[in-house]
């Protein structure tokens, strides 16, 4: 006689343990044989706690046994099994660079989710990347740093990423302004800087960088040392006085 099996699909997370195998329906017995009694359903799959993602979706099979196993012919209609991926966060860890720097190592704080005994730097990689570059503005941050995941067995995981950010920290531009002066009552004169230092990243002044002088005399001013920004002087003489 026919005796039809057929097997329940199910599910299980990638990593855990193999799930209680099911026949969803058995039919075709007589003359009084029952499941458990004078018949025995076994059920297998080819699948493990370790299977991946991709490798499934796993049949699952059944086999007839019992002392009246050998009055039926069996038609297995076989289930499937299907391996959930699993989440992994990767938590991105925030830093900063002086403008102009070199990008700096960027880190991973913590990775967490990973099960069936995968690690970082073995079967899972993690990438971290940032749309910022060493030429990148201190107006346009702070910039993103984001994780990617691969290595072989970055399928069996859906990745959370928690971003980190990337501050850029201005640096220091220092203007000497030189010193000069005037005859009272005269134009003020052209204010200039004698040296403009700490320019990085390929600025220059007069392209990227502007540089104003400014002092609060006027061609008025009485004969006095006024400051000219940059804490150096401008300094007044009287009228007819040479240098």
């Amino acid at each position: 006689m026919g005796l039809t099996v057929v097997v329940a699909s199910t599910s299980k997370n990638y990593g855990a343990a193999l799930p209680t195998l099911t026949a969803s329906s058995v039919t075709g017995l007589v003359n009084g044989d029952t499941v458990g009694t004078t018949i025995t359903i076994g059920l297998s799959t080819t699948a493990t706690a370790a299977s991946s993602v991709s490798g499934g979706p796993y049949p699952i099979t059944a086999t007839v046994g019992g002392s009246a196993s050998g009055n039926y012919t069996l038609t297995n209609t076989p289930g499937l099994l299907t391996i959930n991926p699993v989440g992994l966060t990767v938590t991105v860890a925030s830093t900063s660079k002086n403008y102009g720097a070199a990008l700096p190592t960027l880190t991973a704080s913590s990775v967490t989710g990973l099960v069936n005994g995968d690690t970082v730097g073995t079967t899972i990689t993690i990438g971290l990347s940032t749309t910022a570059t060493a030429a990148s503005s201190v107006s346009g941050g702070p910039y993103p740093i984001t994780a990617t995941v691969g290595g072989s067995a970055s399928g069996n995981y859906t990745l959370t990423n928690a971003p980190g950010l990337l501050t850029i920290n201005p640096v220091a531009l220092t203007v000497t302004a030189a010193s000069t002066s005037k005859n009272y009552g005269a134009a003020l004169p052209t204010l200039t800087a004698s040296s403009v230092t700490g320019l990085v990243n390929g600025d220059t002044v007069g392209t990227t960088i502007t540089i104003s002088l400014s002092t609060t005399a006027t061609a008025a001013s009485s004969v006095a040392a006024v400051p000219i920004r940059s804490l150096r002087w401008l300094a007044v003489r009287p009228e007819g006085t040479t240098r």
